[in-house]
């Protein structure tokens, strides 16, 4: 989603300094947050405007004018024993503010990608981290020409209706096909996606989300031939989030007659939703209807705390949207889908409940600015 996923998504801290050697990640500097936000001492970029057209393929690649992208797939599948797991699939792009160094080391952008394998039968997490920087020597970037954005060895590969993510990293490979023939929705006004008030607090987002999914899940030498459902986020930017906000919740629902729902709240420092909160309904005729804040309700009803980081987040919810006649419960899969690494939050599989608790339907939850 917001990533943003924004992504999504979320505290990182990290930073780069061009040499003519590799410098380690450091962990003091930047936040995803500020990255995210109105900040004078990251360097500028590309502030989007409404009335671009957004076109396909060539905007499933790169946008080096802006300071933020990221490329978001999450997905619910099952294997021929109906096993389930969830997982997400994440590459992240900073500007880097290093385009002109003649340094073989320096770089451009900086790449960063999350891998997460929820299984939820066994009630098992598994999440990891990797990231690289876009430079001469090839170990991260996006390339329109070879259809794909790349981390090592973590790939996104676009071909036609078709997308290849394949990850492989310690224990876990993720090696999946996603296939829609769906025309991508365009969030907010006709792809452009307001954060706030200020002309910078803007993003460019789209989603593909109803794409069949096929494909591997390895744990441990385990090896699970999946099927099921992905959902495809892409959002680039130049700041996007105003100064106020801490924090969001996100949404991303596929409900069991095919119709869909993204929708995320922007909270403020008082935990309250912005009014630039806002979602995307699909219906099963593929109508969109755009949501405001005012059209909606999220109310968490339950808490976990965390063990690994004691944080509290709230992992039930209630949603109310009165004039779609729809009133559901959001429980998590399992409670433990916290991804605590560079980045700290929680992005996990969700099912969908009515207010009698029948199923009706599965997806996923970012919940981001919580302690």
């Amino acid at each position: 989603m917001i990533v943003i996923s924004f992504t999504i998504v979320v505290i990182v801290y990290f930073s780069v300094i061009a040499t003519n050697k590799p410098k380690t990640i450091e962990s003091s500097n930047l936040s995803l947050l500020n990255l995210l936000s109105d900040n004078s001492s990251i360097s500028a970029g590309e502030i989007p405007e409404p009335n671009k057209e957004i076109l396909f393929p060539q905007d499933h690649y790169d946008h080096p004018n802006f300071r933020n992208e990221w490329w978001y797939f999450t997905g619910n599948l099952k294997d021929i024993n109906q096993q389930e797991f969830g997982y997400q699939f994440t590459i992240f792009r900073f500007d880097n503010n290093e385009g002109n160094s003649i340094s073989s080391w320096s770089a451009s952008d900086i790449y960063l990608g999350h891998l997460a394998i929820s299984d939820i039968n066994n009630s098992e997490y598994i999440h990891k981290e990797i990231f690289f920087r876009k430079s001469d020597l090839g170990l991260a970037g996006s390339d329109i020409d070879n259809n794909k954005i790349w981390i090592s060895n973590w790939t996104i590969e676009f071909d036609g209706n078709d997308v290849h993510l394949y990850a492989r990293q310690d224990e876990i490979i993720l090696d999946l096909i996603l296939n829609s023939s769906s025309t991508p929705i365009l969030h907010g006004n006709k792809g452009y996606s307001k954060k706030g008030a200020d002309r910078s607090n803007a993003s460019y987002y789209y989603s593909v989300t109803d794409y069949e999914t096929t494909g591997e899940i390895v744990i441990d030498k385990s090896v699970y031939e999946v099927t099921g459902n992905s959902w495809y986020d892409h959002e680039w930017s130049s700041g996007v989030l105003p100064k106020n906000v801490i924090g969001w919740d996100w949404f991303s629902i596929t409900f069991s007659d095919s119709s869909q729902l993204m929708m995320y709240q922007l909270r403020n420092t008082e935990g309250l939703p912005t009014d630039f909160s806002a979602g995307t309904f699909i219906d099963k005729n593929n109508k969109v209807t755009s949501l405001k804040e005012d059209q909606f309700k999220l109310s968490p009803v339950k808490y976990w705390e965390s063990e690994a980081t004691k944080i509290d987040y709230p992992l039930e919810w209630e949603i109310e949207i009165a004039e779609l006649d729809i009133s559901i419960r959001i429980i998590p899969k399992i409670n433990k889908q916290e991804f605590n690494s560079t980045i700290t939050y929680w992005e996990g599989a969700i099912d969908i409940l009515s207010e009698n608790n029948s199923l009706l339907g599965e997806g996923y939850m970012e919940l981001t600015g919580y302690n």
